[in-house]
């Protein structure tokens, strides 16, 4: 299953000018951004059947932390990976 695209950069970024980018859109931008082959491609947020499906894992996860108390956790760290590194074959 493609996704549905609806926006595609004409020129090419490399990753540090598609990390700049990134960083000087509104934090209201609440689209997904990817670079593939040195375009920006933008991918609309999650439809109605994926959205309700992310709410409802999200509830059932927030009841089971609340009601275990404090967890510990702990932020990994963002990997920036290309679409070469995820396909090689």
């Amino acid at each position: 299953m493609t996704a549905e695209t609806a926006f595609r950069s004409d020129e090419h970024f490399t990753q540090d000018e598609f990390r700049r980018w990134l960083d000087d859109r509104p934090q209201s931008d609440i689209n997904h951004y990817e670079l593939i082959n040195g375009r920006i491609v933008m991918i609309p947020p999650a439809g109605w059947p994926h959205g309700r499906v992310g709410m409802a894992l999200s509830s059932r996860l927030n009841e089971h932390v609340s009601s275990h108390g404090k967890i510990k956790s702990r932020v990994l760290p963002k990997l920036d990976l290309s679409v070469e590194d995820v396909f090689a074959f």
